[in-house]
């Protein structure tokens, strides 16, 4: 059967006796279609026109691309949205029900939802069932996955994460159990301790008997961990990852969503390093003086006093996004970002000294709002930099309070356990950048090529932008600026802007002019004379002479000079010679 909007179908088990296949029939007949008619709509921009379901599977294709945000509409998938689509699924039958979005050509986000009773607009009173923005073995698509209750319905919402939208895939699938399912009230958020302390996680749900459960840490089994509540006396490296919790219940097993573990040495429990760039927006590490923020420290180095700490993550589910950039040139493919704000000003020293496996380091920032990988600035970056083979260092001049992007990769793709450790030495006050010798005026011949070059000092990396009059010019980006075939319509003044995330200055204008040659005039004065010519600044000039025009070779007459931009006189131009034949040239 085929569908232009979408494709739908339901699947129930063959059976081996009569009385189970006319069971089967009877549970057609109550409401597990087998199929959907060619009429069924596609998932709907509004939530007041979703379509509904009551289909055991399905799989549902559309375009997001002008889909948008209602007033009163929740978060889906606990992160930033934009371009949501909806669905209304009424469960067949009790069971754990599936939905995901692999196949989706941009980052999904999925969440699951009831309607509580009351009298106010339904969009207000959605209560989350379920929610996910990655699904740890098909990022970045999604997947979530409920006990469901017979006759049920549940509101189900695919969006795109910072309002990303195109071609959508939302299917689903459902198994039935004997018995009401388990249905999860909350599971842990993600969090940062500080290594030794004492982890506690709780799945708190409603559920019935005969139920078994095993916690994962990232693709292992925990020995030993059969209840609904995880403990770890003491955290250690190799406790960090995404754990899960699978739940049996019959023949069916489902898991929970996961829960990020990390260490942050300072004790910043929502510091949080991401796979993903907007996701290290989210949980960002920043000085909060309020409640105990970092505290400035004699750091054992001479005099130098500041800040330190250590962020440690394990990147076994890291990615690539596809139009992120390819971190010091070096092929990676496996970033974790975490977003840093120094509690001062000063130089931050970063380094990845203790991580598992080989790493990329590098540091961004970016002005005004980010809204992709386009607004970032390289700062500065760095590749095997310590001397011990795989780990990493740099540094830099840092804002305190201002946002920088810190990104560990791993070479050709590594994983592991990640060490992102931090120092701020606030002594080295961050320097603004300066003009250190304003530039020359400049003339050019017509067709010469011209350079023009300034000196400027400031906390590094320093950029530059170049204009001519009020006009950019995006291509000339350096300290040097480089002009070829010099015309009259090259003519002008030429501006540089020199900025960093520091701050910026302007350098003074570059007058550049188009030089005519000068004409020469003779003022008899007895055998001799003078001769005078307006000479302009920015070039330097040579007075040449031979004494017959069928001589080959221009002859100097005396040593070069500089323009002054006004007459220069020449005497004693013929020095015993009864005519001469004289030209001026820069």
């Amino acid at each position: 059967m085929f569908l232009s909007s979408s494709t739908l179908q339901a699947r129930v088990p063959l059976a081996r006796s009569n009385s189970v296949l006319r069971l089967s029939w009877i549970l057609l007949v109550v409401g597990l279609p087998l199929w959907a008619h060619a009429a069924d709509p596609a998932p709907s921009d509004n939530f007041a026109d979703r379509p509904t379901f009551t289909i055991l599977t399905g799989d549902l294709t559309g375009n997001s691309s002008a889909a948008t945000r209602e007033i009163d509409e929740p978060i889906h998938g606990g992160k930033p949205g934009g371009k949501s689509v909806w669905i209304s699924w009424t469960a067949p039958a009790n069971g754990i029900a599936t939905f995901h979005t692999d196949g989706s050509d941009f980052d999904t986000l999925l969440s699951a939802y009831r309607i509580s009773p009351g009298n106010t607009p339904e969009l207000k009173r959605l209560q989350e069932v379920a929610r996910n923005d990655d699904n740890p073995a098909l990022a970045p698509s999604s997947i979530i996955q409920f006990g469901a209750l017979a006759g049920t319905r549940y509101e189900i919402a695919l969006d795109g994460r910072n309002g990303a939208s195109g071609n959508f895939h939302l299917k689903w699938e459902f198994q039935s159990v004997s018995k009401p399912p388990p249905i999860i009230l909350s599971t842990p958020e993600d969090r940062a301790l500080k290594l030794g302390d004492r982890l506690e996680m709780t799945v708190n749900f409603v559920s019935t008997d005969s139920l078994k459960f095993s916690w994962f840490l990232n693709e292992g089994e925990i020995a030993g961990s059969e209840s609904p509540t995880l403990i770890i006396p003491s955290l250690s490296t190799d406790d960090l990852g995404r754990y899960r919790l699978r739940i049996h219940i019959g023949d069916v097993r489902f898991f929970t969503a996961p829960i990020e573990i990390q260490v942050n040495s300072e004790g910043f429990t929502n510091a949080l390093a991401r796979d993903k760039l907007f996701d290290a927006l989210d949980s960002p590490f920043e000085s909060d003086d309020h409640h105990g923020g970092p505290h400035l420290q004699d750091l054992g180095v001479g005099v130098t006093r500041g800040f330190n700490g250590t962020q440690i993550f394990n990147t076994l589910y890291s990615t690539r996004d596809p139009s992120e950039p390819v971190h010091c040139g070096v092929g990676g493919g496996s970033s974790y970002w975490f977003a840093y704000s120094p509690p001062q000003d000063g130089q931050v020293y970063l380094d990845t000294v203790g991580s598992s496996y080989d790493t990329v380091l590098a540091i961004y920032t970016y002005t005004g709002t980010l809204t992709s990988y386009a607004d970032l600035q390289e700062i500065a970056c760095n590749n095997n930099g310590v001397g011990l083979g795989t780990a990493s260092s740099l540094d830099f001049a840092a804002l305190g309070g201002h946002q920088y992007l810190v990104v560990i990769d791993g070479v050709a793709g590594a994983r592991g356990t990640a060490h992102l450790n931090y120092r701020v030495d606030v002594l080295q006050i961050p320097a603004v950048p300066q003009i250190q010798t304003p530039p020359p005026e400049k003339v050019a011949l017509p067709g010469d090529t011209i350079r023009l070059q300034i000196t400027a000092s400031g906390s590094p990396p320093l950029r530059y932008l170049w204009a001519f009059g009020n006009t950019p010019m995006p291509q000339a980006t350096n300290a040097s600026f480089t002009l070829s075939n010099f015309q009259a319509a090259n003519q002008g003044d030429y501006t540089v802007r020199v900025f960093s995330h520091i701050g910026s200055t302007n350098a003074p204008p570059i007058h550049v002019s188009l030089l005519v040659p000068p004409p020469l005039s003779v003022v008899p004065s007895g055998s001799n004379g003078v001769i005078r010519a307006f000479l302009p600044v920015g070039a330097t000039y040579q007075l040449e002479y031979k004494d017959s025009l069928e001589s080959s070779d221009w002859l100097p007459w005396g040593e070069p000079f500089p323009g002054a931009n006004r007459v220069l006189l020449f005497t004693n131009f013929l020095s015993g010679s009864t005519s001469r034949f004289y030209r001026i040239r820069p």
